[in-house]
């Protein structure tokens, strides 16, 4: 069995997937019915991360392939992304990023308070939520406050979390943080 690495260059794809059983693919390839008629062979698709939306999940089932995903398989790169966004929201990062280039490198006038002792709000408590949030009170001393319909008291509070009402969690924010999706309707599930 041989591999063959597509990273920019899929024009060579189709004729790969002639004698291939399986296909893993990240978010830039797109699996569509065309593609999957150059591969006779292939048994299942593996998409390399969250969701399956690059894939025609209908012309796979047509032909028999097995459609998966890796669900938390970037969950510790999503928690890191969502701490490094939000301490450079707290600290005003960008404006002093951009006063520190216009000042020729004068110590930059954006004064922000210290993110220790602040408190976390969370809409929702997702999976990005438990990834990224257990690393935010030890690290910096916060309290956790949070709103999800969903979450039982006893799992919030052995999670050392406050529950709160929508309307608390939006009154209390500071560092604010979701960990839901919008329904069909645009309202936070």
């Amino acid at each position: 069995m041989g591999n063959y690495h597509c990273r920019s260059d899929q024009r060579n794809l189709p004729e790969h997937l002639a004698t291939a059983d399986a296909l893993v693919v990240r978010s830039a390839v797109q699996v569509d019915g065309a593609l999957l008629e150059h591969a006779p062979k292939l048994r299942v698709v593996g998409r390399a991360g969250v969701g399956v939306d690059n894939v025609d999940l209908d012309a796979a089932t047509r032909k028999g392939i097995a459609v998966m995903n890796t669900p938390g398989g970037n969950a510790v790169a999503v928690a890191e992304q969502t701490l490094g966004m939000m301490l450079a929201m707290a600290r005003h990062l960008c404006k002093a990023d951009s006063s520190m280039h216009a000042e020729s490198g004068r110590r930059n006038p954006c004064k922000a308070p210290n993110c220790a002792l602040r408190r976390w709000v969370s809409v929702g408590l997702g999976k990005n939520w438990y990834g990224s949030c257990p690393f935010a009170p030890g690290a910096f001393g916060m309290e956790i406050l949070a709103h999800d319909p969903f979450v039982s008291p006893a799992v919030a509070k052995e999670q050392g979390i406050r529950m709160a009402t929508l309307d608390e969690v939006y009154a209390a924010g500071r560092l604010p943080h979701t960990a839901c999706r919008l329904d069909s309707t645009d309202h936070w599930q």
